[in-house]
């Protein structure tokens, strides 16, 4: 193990959470009135942006199933799938969407919908179910190809190709400015996505305020802000 270039997990080892009931309850507020048309948007996106092939294949098979209002039924038979999935969906919408966390749930709403489709024994139902796995396949295949494709014609196109070093190189710099130095404890507002500049400072980040919280932060008491 190369001790100079420790992985991602040094950095952030012990970072802990310190907020008390009254800035939960101000975080919670501040994020149901203001993050609900985010949360709807980010709904949206997932559901009908990321995954229209089984949208539209769920949606053909239960057509074709040519049972009419009896696919209520047909779904409904499946809520040991659909509704924990939901309810954790929901659970997520109060505090704070993000899809990495909802994959699982995703999984299982997308099982249960598709083991309540009910079609008739027979050579063409055996042929539409292939002809919908090929095309939910497809659908999937294009999605991955086309966003990196599409991201690095738009970056030749317009030459605006970015690299992180500089920039990560001036945190550093400004940093060191401070007086921070390495192997020094530091807490940062924001999320620490791109966390390369606490490796070439050799900081430990082990304190973090997501950025939708930073004036929720910075209005708290002082002997809040210092505690926390």
């Amino acid at each position: 193990m190369n001790l100079e270039h420790p992985g991602e997990g040094h950095f952030l080892h012990g970072m802990i959470l310190r907020t008390g009931m009254k800035e939960l309850k101000s975080i919670l507020i501040c994020r149901t009135t203001t993050s609900n048309k985010e949360i709807t948007r980010e709904y949206f996106v997932i559901y009908f942006k990321l995954q229209p092939g089984l949208l539209i294949g769920c949606f053909i098979l239960y057509y074709m199933s040519h049972r009419r209002w009896l696919f209520i039924k047909d779904i409904a038979e499946q809520w040991s799938l659909i509704l924990p999935a939901l309810a954790a969906l929901g659970i997520y919408a109060l505090v704070h969407v993000e899809r990495r966390f909802l994959g699982a749930f995703f999984v299982l709403l997308w099982i249960g919908a598709f083991s309540g489709v009910k079609l008739p024994k027979s050579d063409r139902s055996k042929t539409l179910l292939s002809c919908i796995v090929v095309f939910i396949a497809m659908v999937i295949m294009i999605g991955a190809i086309y966003s990196p494709l599409s991201g690095a014609y738009n970056h030749i196109m317009t030459k605006k190709i970015i690299s992180q070093a500089p920039e990560s190189l001036q945190v550093v710099h400004a940093v060191n400015q401070m007086g921070v130095r390495r192997g020094d404890k530091v807490a940062v507002i924001g999320w620490s996505e791109n966390i390369s500049w606490a490796r070439l400072a050799g900081v430990q980040i082990i304190a973090e305020i997501p950025l939708e919280e930073k004036n929720v932060f910075l209005e708290a008491e002082k002997s809040i802000r210092v505690k926390s």
